[in-house]
């Protein structure tokens, strides 16, 4: 059995994505207070929903992407904040790789597959013991895909392994 261990840097990055909306919405509650141009409130009008949604992904964001992988004989487990999800190791047809880049790395990422549907992955930013849980991995590599902008949003959207372009 092997056990993912949350990587540091990803605990820290979303602290600081939650901490940036509580610093704006402390440092702009006197200027919402006192907008009495219409120009002012024009851009209160746009700005609130902004920070609305950036502040309901900062909250979201961690709930999903941060998670526990845990591999056994018999099950593969992601644990999430709030709940666990197992899938059985003999219905997962295989995994493929994709590096994801950043701004100055990139990150590289396995996607199991169970009937031609992709699983939740396991990414080397997420999980500090990466390359341990690579070479436990039980099941048969099925290559790796190429980064693209279309195959990134067919593997968010979609989840479906056969219509990437590999």
């Amino acid at each position: 059995m092997i056990k993912g261990k949350i990587s540091i840097m990803a605990v820290f990055l979303h602290l600081l994505l939650i901490a940036v909306p509580v610093i704006l919405f402390w440092q702009s509650a006197p200027i919402l207070d006192s907008a009495e141009s219409s120009a002012d409130r024009y851009v209160i009008f746009c700005a609130v929903p902004l920070y609305v949604i950036f502040t309901l992904y900062a909250v979201a964001a961690p709930l999903v992407n941060l998670k526990t992988v845990i591999i056994d004989d018999v099950l593969i487990s992601y644990k999430y904040l709030l709940r666990k999800k197992n899938y059985s190791l003999k219905d997962v047809d295989g995994y493929f790789t994709m590096e994801l880049p950043s701004r100055d790395n990139t990150y590289e990422t396995i996607y199991p597959v169970k009937n031609n549907k992709i699983l939740p992955p396991i990414s080397s930013f997420y999980t500090s013991n990466y390359d341990e849980i690579k070479k436990a991995i039980p099941f048969r590599n099925l290559g790796k895909v190429k980064f693209s902008w279309k195959n990134y949003l067919v593997l968010l959207l979609y989840k479906k392994y056969n219509e990437l372009n590999k």
